[in-house]
């Protein structure tokens, strides 16, 4: 299951065809790295070692993004788009790595509702 791609770039490669295909390989990579942590942690009860795995990878994905999304930043990088496709997968994998990871305890999820569904039956 695991598929090499390689680039395409021209005869003369220039920064702006080599940073635009890094940001392609990186989203392509963080796709499937979504697709597995749908059905292998989301959609299943995932094992204490699986979950231990995930935190750790999705950290390092998280902080080799953050790096990346910093760079499309930049004024000068030539498609403004890649920053705000950086953002959009940044946001989505710190949302699951937060809920597997560092879920609200229950007594605050349950002072939430009381205060956004008055009487919801979770002790108003």
């Amino acid at each position: 299951m695991n598929v090499v791609v390689g680039l395409d770039l021209p005869a003369q490669p220039t920064a702006e065809a080599m940073t635009r295909q890094l940001v392609g390989l990186c989203l392509q990579a963080v796709g499937r790295f979504r697709e597995w942590e749908r059905a292998e942690l989301l959609l299943k009860t995932p094992s204490a070692s699986l979950l231990t795995e995930h935190a750790k990878t999705s950290a390092w994905l998280i902080r080799l993004l953050a790096q990346l999304h910093a760079a499309t930043s930049d004024p000068d990088y030539p498609d403004p788009v890649a920053a705000r496709e950086l953002s959009a997968v940044l946001w989505q994998l710190r949302q699951v790595h937060d809920a597997l990871h560092h879920p609200m305890p229950e007594a605050e999820a349950d002072r939430l509702l009381n205060s956004l569904f008055p009487g919801n039956g979770t002790g108003a």
